[in-house]
């Protein structure tokens, strides 16, 4: 028999075959293939934190590097997200079994993290767990080929500024009392949206006398009392569902209300209707713009019920944020490119009439005075400032040839040789 250099045993197929069924074998070991030999993974042995010292070296790995998702896939070895591109991981392929062991450690970190309360398991499942002294991480369980996998996200701490994010200085005026309305954070997945909104969460919660609830599935990240009063419910845990935490709100006298993802009809339509009583929302919709967030806030409802739903978001509306992370020139980390809507009279009219398409047309010429910016905006300002390179501003750009004419305009008027790269 060889050992690993954490003493783990290698062996050849003949000898697992020969031996695997011994009595002093442990059911919840498992076998991994690396470096022509076998590897044995003694999971129920070392573990740090509540789970195997193994998942915790790969969550600390990843926390260390700035990863911005940690992939678990049986037949893979594990797989970290950097700067948007997948990397490999040290480590052996991973085995249904030991994906399976891990899963159980980390329902059982989430219990302990909701009070020992029974989660509930089906074939997807979402959960946050605290682990050790790396952090909080957000587990997403779901089933592939028969066996469980795992997409795990680490969640940023401490709750980072406006400055860090690099948002817009007058958010911090949209989100004063008495102002109330709809604020909306859109964007592809893994864009930012959650933390941006837990950024105006943390940031109300130190200024404002207020009274804050949000809604969460799972709960990311943690607040605590401030200056202002914050009531963080769990989907499943303080509440049973989604419903019956949104018909309670009237009771609970909040100021601000964080939705999260506008997933459901019932969501959405609470968002409007608490927006027009003068409650402070903050949610969130996986739309790549902000022209289209607000197309599926109306256009999903009941054709008999899309023009009372216009009225109302064009009367609630308070600000949409569409953001992309994009790569850096010189590839070390991602940059916030903000799409921002303003809703002026100009943009409250159009809403009321469905015309989304003029919207985009008052967004582009309503930087200078309302403050307003189009992705296109944003993305020529950093490859002028040489922060992304135009190639890859070209890529993120969902309206590349009117992004190349703008860089051209820019080019020939600023005699800048950085805008043709």
């Amino acid at each position: 028999m060889l050992h690993s250099p954490n003493g783990c045993p290698y062996a050849s197929a003949q000898w697992i075959a020969e031996n695997s069924q011994r009595a002093d074998h442990d059911p919840r070991s498992d076998w991994c293939y690396c470096r022509n030999r076998y590897l044995l993974i003694p999971v129920s042995m070392e573990s740090k934190a509540g789970i195997s010292e193994f998942l915790y070296g790969l969550l600390q790995e990843v926390k260390e590097k700035g990863g911005s998702d940690l992939y678990l896939v049986a037949g893979s070895p594990p797989r970290m997200r950097l700067d948007g591109s997948l990397h490999l991981l040290e480590g052996a392929p991973l085995t249904p079994e030991i994906l399976q062991h891990w899963c159980h450690e980390l329902y059982d970190l989430a219990r302990e993290g909701i009070g020992g309360q029974p989660l509930r398991v089906g074939a997807e499942r979402t959960m946050a767990v605290t682990v050790g002294h790396i952090g909080r991480f957000r587990c997403h369980v779901y089933r592939q080929r028969g066996s469980v996998a795992l997409t795990i996200r680490p969640i940023p701490h401490p709750i980072p500024s406006f400055d860090r994010l690099g948002l817009p200085t007058r958010l911090a005026e949209w989100i004063r009392p008495p102002r109330g309305g709809l604020l909306l954070v859109t964007g592809p997945p893994g864009s930012g949206k959650s933390t941006t909104l837990a950024s105006i969460v943390d940031r109300i919660n130190r200024e404002q006398r207020v009274h804050i609830i949000t809604l969460e599935d799972p709960l990311e990240f943690v607040h605590h009392h401030q200056r202002g009063l914050i009531s963080q419910r769990e989907i499943g845990c303080d509440t049973n569902d989604l419903d019956s935490g949104l018909a309670a709100l009237p009771g609970e006298a909040p100021d601000v209300v964080l939705l999260g993802e506008l997933m459901r009809p019932s969501s959405r339509e609470a968002a409007l209707t608490l927006a027009e009583t003068g409650c402070l929302v903050l949610a969130s919709l996986s739309r790549a713009s902000c022209i289209q967030a607000l197309q599926q806030l109306v256009e999903e409802w009941p054709t008999s019920r899309q023009g009372a739903a216009r009225m109302q978001l064009a009367a609630s509306l308070l600000a949409v944020l569409s953001q992309r992370l994009v790569p850096k020139r010189e590839g070390s980390g991602r940059v916030l490119a903000l799409e921002l809507l303003v809703p002026t009279s100009g943009v409250r009219q159009a809403i009321r009439e469905g015309k989304f398409t003029q919207v985009y047309s008052i967004m582009q010429t309503g930087q200078a005075k309302h403050g307003m910016q189009t992705l296109n905006q944003a993305l020529c300002d950093l490859v002028i400032q040489r922060v992304i390179s135009r190639t890859t501003a070209i890529a993120t750009s969902y309206y590349p040839d009117e992004l190349q004419a703008m860089l051209d305009r820019t080019k020939a008027k600023l005699h800048h040789p950085i805008l043709s790269r």
